[in-house]
């Protein structure tokens, strides 16, 4: 009897992961939009928005008091001479951003940690940034507009080679047949060289 219900349970199981899954809008799907990257001599600014990100379940939680975390990644990389050799990296940023509602305040709190690194030059200290507002509209562009991603520094970066920029955007977890996985976005833009 154990035996027919451990077979039964691991067939609702495959049959749950291979259940087809509506076809979601793309209008509705969470992406980057408005991505810009300026290069200012040996340094590089990177702005980037997001749209549909914030789900049904997201607010109701916020409106609940549980916290929402995005951890928003830009990485600046160049390829390497060999053919499958991974990508070298030239400098990244995380800039890791929460949201948490008050409801007797009805205040959110908002926060930033910001953390750079470049090739040669390591890690830099942790930036914190702390706000409060009582609009949701701030609080929403807080968690889901990237201005000017910290200066990352291009000075290791020879000016003759193409380099590639790629934002990434970690919007929490979903869970897939009793499995977390991240929910994330990207976009990718190409940094010519500068002669």
């Amino acid at each position: 009897m154990r035996r027919l219900l451990i077979a039964m349970s691991l067939l609702l199981c495959a049959l749950a992961a291979t259940a087809p899954v509506p076809a979601a809008d793309s209008s509705t799907r969470p992406r980057v939009t408005n991505l810009q990257v300026e290069r200012a001599g040996d340094k590089l600014l990177v702005s980037y928005s997001l749209e549909d990100v914030v789900t049904e379940e997201m607010t109701e939680n916020i409106a609940a008091g549980i916290p929402l975390r995005f951890r928003h990644r830009v990485e600046v990389t160049t390829r390497h001479w060999l053919p499958l050799w991974p990508r070298g990296t030239v400098a990244s940023a995380t800039v890791e951003t929460t949201l948490v509602y008050d409801s007797l305040t009805h205040l959110y709190g908002l926060s930033r940690v910001i953390e750079a690194s470049s090739r040669g030059k390591g890690k830099s200290q942790p930036e914190t940034q702390e706000a409060s507002t009582v609009l949701e509209s701030e609080a929403r562009a807080w968690m889901t507009q990237v201005q000017e991603f910290p200066l990352l520094d291009l000075s290791t970066l020879p000016a003759d080679v193409t380099a590639r920029v790629r934002v990434e955007s970690a919007l929490g977890r979903k869970w897939i047949v009793l499995v977390p996985t991240r929910r994330i976005v990207a976009a990718d833009q190409k940094l010519e060289p500068t002669r």
